[in-house]
């Protein structure tokens, strides 16, 4: 009897372990993503060239169908060319346009992810 008590005491020590061995660990990646939100407000701040180059560098690193890349990124840092663009747009602000460089059945959606990683990289930098 004290065999079949202390073998069944083990096993529960052993189920125990093997399910707190299972929990999920924090995904840094997805406690990101749930935190991010869309900004209403715009700041004024300068924004860093390598800052830039940060988002635009995310930009190229989306996934894209049979890698074509179809995408290129133009930097607008002239305030009164960025005004006639985004009439709302702060001073300071600097527009990134990502458009397509060829017709295809996938550069919207393609250039959409160049987007979406560079919107990522923009909340990462906290800018």
């Amino acid at each position: 009897m004290k065999i079949k008590i202390t073998a069944m005491i083990v096993l529960t020590i052993l189920s125990i372990t093997l399910l707190l061995a299972r929990q999920p660990k924090p995904n840094p990646i997805l406690e990101f993503i749930s935190s991010v939100y869309s900004t209403r407000q715009f700041s004024s701040s300068f924004m860093s060239d390598d800052s830039i180059q940060k988002i635009i560098s995310a930009g190229h690193k989306a996934p894209s169908a049979m890698n074509a890349q179809p995408w290129h990124f133009s930097v607008i840092r002239e305030g009164e060319l960025c005004k006639a663009i985004m009439p709302n747009i702060v001073e300071n602000n600097v527009l990134i346009v990502v458009s397509g460089t060829e017709s295809g059945r996938w550069v919207d959606f393609d250039t959409a992810l160049a987007t979406q990683n560079m919107f990522l990289a923009a909340q990462a930098l906290e800018i």
